[in-house]
């Protein structure tokens, strides 16, 4: 399926519902809820999964309670059915989909909304091979992301735009005394995103070598 607009803006696209007998016809919705995933059929048979974990190579993602999940997918039945299997198993999830082109689109939308996460978040992508300088890139970005940034509401240690109207003295003094103030101020540590890639495309075998996250199964189709 194409994607629906060719603009940059609209091409990184949250999805959530969409109708399975007109996949491939363009006529997806992006809605806030999605009908077409039945929580009363997804619990039985996700405990058939559950019960033969051990006999599964594949990563264990975290317990849904612990993480805010970004998941991004293919445009196709595998990308969606990868969702579908996150979306059942009740996890609170952001998704979004996107064809090869569009990956570096969907990927800027992602992280941006990543940074503005204030809880555990993981980026999971499944379905869709990244090149080494995407895998790299990505890499990166998430240890952008882990390393935080200031707080917005964290004092400067300036003094009072009026202090020309103290002192010298009381001038230097209120100054030394916000500057003190502001290094006792504890800085909030950075949550470190997770990162976890699942895929069966061969051509991803370079990335899957480098990175640890990104695992490749060609086995699996």
């Amino acid at each position: 399926m194409k994607p629906a607009s060719s603009n940059p803006d609209t091409q990184a696209r949250l999805f959530t519902s969409c109708d399975p007998n007109q996949l491939g016809r363009g006529s997806c919705h992006y809605t806030a809820n999605n009908p077409w995933v039945n929580p009363h059929t997804a619990a039985q048979w996700l405990p058939l999964f559950s019960s033969n974990a051990h006999l599964m190579t594949t990563p264990i993602l975290p317990k849904p309670s612990d993480i805010l999940l970004f998941h991004l997918s293919h445009i196709d039945l595998d990308g969606y059915g990868a969702q579908y299997m996150t979306r059942a198993a009740g996890y609170r999830a952001r998704y979004y989909n996107a064809d090869y082109r569009d990956i570096p689109y969907a990927l800027d939308q992602i992280f941006d909304d990543m940074s503005k996460a204030k809880e555990p978040c993981m980026l999971l992508i499944t379905d869709l091979n990244l090149t080494l300088e995407q895998s790299d890139m990505v890499a990166q970005r998430i240890q952008n992301l882990s390393k935080g940034t200031p707080s917005a509401g964290k004092k400067s240690g300036k003094a009072p735009a009026k202090s020309s109207l103290l002192s010298p003295e009381m001038a230097a003094m209120l100054k030394g005394a916000l500057a003190a103030s502001s290094e006792d101020e504890p800085e909030e540590a950075p949550i470190k995103p997770l990162l976890q890639l699942l895929d069966h495309h061969a051509t991803g075998e370079d990335s899957a070598k480098k990175h640890d996250w990104y695992y490749l199964d060609t086995e699996r189709c």
